[in-house]
Parts: structure tokens; sequence; C-alpha cells
């Protein structure tokens, strides 16, 4: 399948930066606590394209989105046999950033020409029917679901979190911008932790430096004031079983456990370390992935 979006060329470097994730490293937390000791490695390097975006669906099957120089952009199908398929195009500026709800159906954030306004958020059921579920934004580079089906959406360029109901109607979740307890950087990455009491936004700015970010949900689904958990130059947020995982400084991974521990886990492997998610099946519900520019990384742990 091919969508076909009238594109242009506006020439926005800073895009390219966010986009690739090219930027001097923070300086480092402290970090004190358990040991994961991870086994890091390289599970596929031999990739079509550059990848932007990784995801899996319930039945085993890693999806990853493209970053290429020409117009046509790609999300592709990869099974356990590393058997790669494209399961559908975008003639656009970029494909920012991937995600699978708990029905199986992908979410692609796309950003047109990169003009202010123009990305659109697309999905794709099960039944490989492709919809349009929100536009207006200008860089959409993190998705995330809570327990009402409402989708949550992070604007890097926008500052702002929007949340867009079952019935397509958005609002303003959270106004980045003019939070005077948030640090101004350009937040990208957002995640619920297991039982949704939390909800972690990252983010990175043009010097180095960036945050997590903690937001308490109260009772009525609503985000409290913002916790700084690290100070570092953070890119892509995932939780699995109340532990995070958080790409960081461009060649590292910062695990912070449920007591609130940290340790930074530094290896080659991840330069430009990105998007990251937790297998499926066969790829193992335990296991790390992590998309690496041109390679995807896998991270093996027992403590996982």
């Amino acid at each position: 399948m091919r969508i076909k979006l009238k594109t242009r060329n506006p020439g926005l470097i800073f895009l390219y930066i966010l986009i690739l994730g090219l930027s001097t490293s923070c300086n480092k937390d402290n970090e004190s606590g358990e040991e994961f000791n991870p086994v890091i490695s390289t599970y596929m390097n031999d990739l079509p394209a550059q990848i932007m975006g990784l995801t899996f669906d319930s039945k085993g099957n890693m999806f990853v989105a493209t970053y290429e120089n020409q117009p046509q952009k790609r999300i592709l199908k990869i099974n356990h046999d590393g058997l790669i398929s494209t399961l559908i195009s975008f003639d656009c500026f970029a494909i920012e950033y991937i995600k699978t709800d708990k029905y199986d159906s992908i979410y692609a954030s796309v950003i047109i020409d990169g003009m202010e306004g123009s990305a659109k958020i697309f999905k794709m059921a099960r039944d490989d029917r492709m919809s349009l579920v929100a536009e207006g934004f200008t860089q959409p580079v993190g998705i995330t679901f809570d327990p009402d089906d409402n989708m949550l959406v992070i604007d890097a360029m926008a500052k702002k979190v929007y949340k867009i109901n079952p019935a397509k109607e958005k609002s303003v979740y959270i106004d980045l911008g003019s939070d005077a307890d948030v640090p101004d950087n350009f937040y990208h990455s957002i995640e619920f932790d297991n039982d949704y009491t939390n909800l972690f936004i990252a983010g990175l700015n043009t010097g180095g430096r960036g945050n997590l970010l903690k937001y308490p949900i109260n009772d009525d689904n609503k985000p409290d004031k913002p916790v700084i958990v690290s100070n570092h130059y953070s890119k892509h947020v995932v939780v699995h079983n109340d532990v995070v995982y958080v790409t960081v400084d461009n060649s590292s991974l910062l695990i912070i456990n449920e007591k609130g521990s940290q340790q930074l886990i530094n290896n080659t492997l991840l330069t430009n370390a990105g998007n990251l998610s937790f297998g499926q099946k066969e790829f193992g519900e335990n296991t790390l992935y992590i998309n690496a520019s041109d390679k995807i990384v896998e991270v093996v742990s027992d403590a996982f």
C-alpha cells in the first residue's frame, strides 16, 4: 500500500537534528543501585534503509519506520526469521514515529512537508484499512495510550501533549511550553508506567542537555506537577515490569528501577540509539530492542 502526500522541501535543519538525533552528549547524573549487566549485541544490520521507529504487535512481528533520502518513506514488517516486507509507504518529509495499540493497529506520525501544523497521524487497522486519526501537528514524535483508549501525542515543536479520544476529538492534555516547572526542552517521547499511575516524558535540546520528567496521574486521570527524574539528553522511554528504560546521551541506556535507583549502560552499539521496545512472542517479551541509525540492537538481561 502506498499513500502519496503533497510535500515540500523547506530545508528544516533542526527537524533533521531531532529526527536523526545528532547532538553532543550531556553531563551525567550520579547513578547507583542494582546492576543489570545486560548483554548488548547487534540483532540486525543489513536493513535496506536507516531506521526511525520500532514497535511490535502481539503476534510477534516487528515494525520499523525508515528514514530515506528520497520522497518515499516506508514502514517495514520483519518476522522472527528476518523476512522483511514493505507494509506501507508514504510520500512525505518523514515518518517520525510508529506505535501499536493493544488491538494491533499501527499508528504512524507523518511529517508531510515540515510546515507548521501540517503533520498527521494515520492508523492502519488489522484489516489493513488506513484512516486519518488526527492532524494539525508540527512534529508529533511520541504516542501512547491510556486505559480508556485515549491516544496521547507529544508535539516537540508545539511543546504540548494532546489527547485524542476514540471519537477523534483533540484537546491539550499538558502544555509543556507554559509550565514553569518544566525545563525548556523539546520533549518527544511519552509512556505510561505499567499501572498508569505515572506518565514519563523524555526530551532534549540543541545544547546537548535534556530531561526525563515524571507526571503523577491523579484519580481524575489528570496529570499532577512533574518531577524531574533525570537531567540526561533523553530520546525515548519505555516502561517494562515497573522499570524505566531511556536512550540517552547518544550512546547510553539509562535504567531506573522501581525504587528510583539509576544505572547508566554505555556501549558503542548504542551510538545514536533512538526508539526502544520490548519484543513479543519469538522475539522475547523480556528482550529489549533499540534502533540505532542503521541497525537494530538487542539487549538481554536476567534482570529484565
